[in-house]
């Protein structure tokens, strides 16, 4: 059968690398700029199963950004067993996460590290950036 009308609107296997040691699952990719188009869009979704730093510098970003952290369980992602730990601002504000939330970092907030300190059971973390090119600035006092 030729090609479906509509195929080039589905991106199958969007699986990419793992990006730390610590990780044992794949996770899922869609990258705007590289994989739509250019569409300002990046949503980068991860279950971490091992406690680790994932972000170790503070940096910014030119683009509104938002973090998700949901409990494994996918029937019920209120249920959240872990303890993650966020810095937001040039003061270092730290922000411990031991429930589902979603985190808002608007372009130029000053963010990171972000360290994955206790997980007792998976959790599910999505990085959402409205951008087609994912960049970091780093941040120094």
């Amino acid at each position: 059968m030729a090609g479906l009308k509509y195929d080039k609107y589905i991106k199958k296997s969007p699986v990419g690398p793992k990006r730390h040691v610590e990780q044992t699952a794949d996770i899922m990719n869609l990258r705007g700029g590289h994989d739509w188009g250019g569409i300002p869009l990046n949503i980068r979704f991860e279950v971490i199963d091992n406690p680790f730093m994932m972000i170790t510098d503070p940096h910014t970003h030119t683009f509104d950004q938002f973090l998700g952290f949901l409990g494994g369980n996918v029937m019920d992602a209120l249920d959240f067993t872990g303890e993650v730990e966020f810095y937001m601002g040039e003061e270092m504000e730290k922000h411990v996460i031991t429930e589902t939330c979603i985190i808002h970092i608007p372009p130029g907030l000053v963010h990171g590290p972000l360290n994955f300190k206790k997980i007792d059971r998976p959790i599910r973390f999505y990085d959402i950036a409205l951008t087609a090119e994912y960049k970091r600035t780093n941040f120094t006092k």
